[in-house]
């Protein structure tokens, strides 16, 4: 009988581990996309804000040009890639950061604190739970008539109790342990009142050991109960989590120094993308192959001049469609890039018609160079009738490597409406699929 009573007890423990585990990433997860959603919330404003970081990266560009006048052997593709890591990657991050920053950090006392104070507890659970290990464990010491009552008396008690009792009452984690630990007592001991009444032999059969015990397991109980509530109800998790930081004096004070970041995804788009491709290519053409200065020169020149132009669009800076030429055409000799004749049309089509689908193809060779340190990378493209293309990415790199999250992956959901994936290929490089929906196709 015992041992009936271990396995219940260990079921319970496993129970509970389980629950907050799956919990915890659940929570992750949420909170992951709560941020994605913010930022992209961020970069769907109509109000073009430039702060500092742009008229930063434009000094220290314009300081790098000069430098290349003065002393031609200065500017090496150390010092263009400190200028990515320097400027335009803190730009890029600025987004995220701000939103992440918002949120406290999901940790375990996350889940504890929300299962004290701002769940219901689970009566029912608690009662059925208590009361069958305590009856296998004392049945045999006790007696089945004394086991029974004391059990039966204290679930009673304990289902009657937890019903009425709510922990929200205070915002200490301590003082909810010390409630719970309160409550446990008062239904341990009224209980045990309650079995001496109805079967007199229980007073000598449990004594002061066995109830403390009774206490302890009651409150584990309690807390386990409460643990899988929360586990069940994340959304109350989240909200009070978010809650119990602060969060909404936390926005107010934090929305402030966010509107000095770029708060436009058009902007956003070009300085993560077009930008930071163009200065990570042209350190890659330096390092890999013999460039004059004037064509350094006449790169730093191109990247002030988008700078310069960053979030402004009118008739006189309209976007051109880019082409696939201009795209890859910047890591010539330094990736091998594959591109078979049918989805070469299909790309020239679709830049054209929706040009952020080439900001996608940046994305992919400046992550496949920068993280994965590919060599080669290979492009497919379809597209199907009723505006659905495919793109399909693979490089020879790393593969894909465990990190914070950044503006690249908003952007990339920005673009394909959350549709794409990365993983690793079996040959150990990366494979980035984009599903798109292309307005003004047939």
């Amino acid at each position: 009988v015992r041992g009936v009573g271990a396995v219940i007890v260990g079921v319970w423990l496993i129970t509970i581990v389980a629950y907050d585990l799956t919990a915890l990433e659940r929570l992750r997860d949420a909170r992951d996309s709560l941020i994605r959603n913010n930022v992209a919330t961020r970069l769907a404003e109509d109000t073009v804000v430039e702060g500092p970081e742009v008229a930063e990266s434009v000094r220290v560009i314009t300081g790098l040009r000069e430098e290349l006048a003065r002393n031609p052997s200065s500017v090496s593709p150390r010092v263009i890639r400190e200028v990515v890591d320097s400027t335009i990657r803190p730009l890029s991050h600025a987004l995220w950061s701000v939103e992440s920053s918002r949120y406290p950090a999901i940790e375990v006392a996350s889940l504890y604190r929300v299962a004290l104070r701002s769940q219901k507890l689970r009566p029912g659970l608690i009662a059925l739970v208590w009361s069958g290990t305590t009856f296998t464990g004392l049945v045999v010491s006790a007696g089945i008539v004394s086991a029974a009552a004391y059990s039966v008396s204290v679930g009673v008690v304990a289902l009657v109790l937890f019903t009425l009792v709510r922990l929200g009452w205070t915002q200490s984690v301590v003082g909810s342990l010390l409630a719970v630990v309160g409550a446990s007592s008062v239904a341990v001991l009224g209980g045990f009142g309650l079995a001496a009444l109805v079967a007199p032999g229980t007073a000598d059969a449990v004594g002061i050991p066995l109830l403390m015990a009774g206490v302890v397991w009651m409150s584990f109980v309690t807390l386990g109960s409460s643990i899988i509530s929360a586990a069940l109800n994340i959304r109350a998790v989240i909200a009070h989590d978010l809650a119990s930081a602060g969060t909404r004096e936390y926005i107010e004070e934090l929305s402030g120094s966010g509107l000095k970041t770029v708060s436009q995804r058009r902007l956003a788009t070009q300085l993560h993308g077009s930008i930071q491709s163009k200065l990570l290519g042209l350190a890659a053409m330096m390092e890999h192959r013999t460039a004059t200065t004037d064509e350094i020169d006449h790169a730093l020149g191109e990247i002030l001049q988008g700078l310069e132009h960053s979030g402004v669009e009118d008739a006189s800076t309209a976007r051109v469609a880019p082409t696939l030429g201009d795209v890859v055409g910047g890591w010539e000799g330094i990736l091998e890039v594959t591109v078979d004749d049918s989805s070469r049309g299909v790309l020239d089509s679709l830049f054209v018609r929706q040009p952020e689908v080439a900001e996608i193809v940046r994305e992919a060779l400046s992550n496949a160079y920068r993280h994965g340190s590919a060599t080669a990378v290979t492009i497919v493209a379809t597209e199907e009738q009723g505006g659905a293309a495919t793109l399909d990415v693979v490089d020879n790199g790393y593969g894909p490597r465990d990190g914070d999250p950044g503006l690249g992956s908003v952007l990339l959901d920005q673009w394909t409406e959350s549709d794409w994936t990365l993983e690793s290929t079996t040959g150990g490089g990366a494979r980035l699929v984009a599903h798109l929906k292309i307005s003004g196709s047939s």
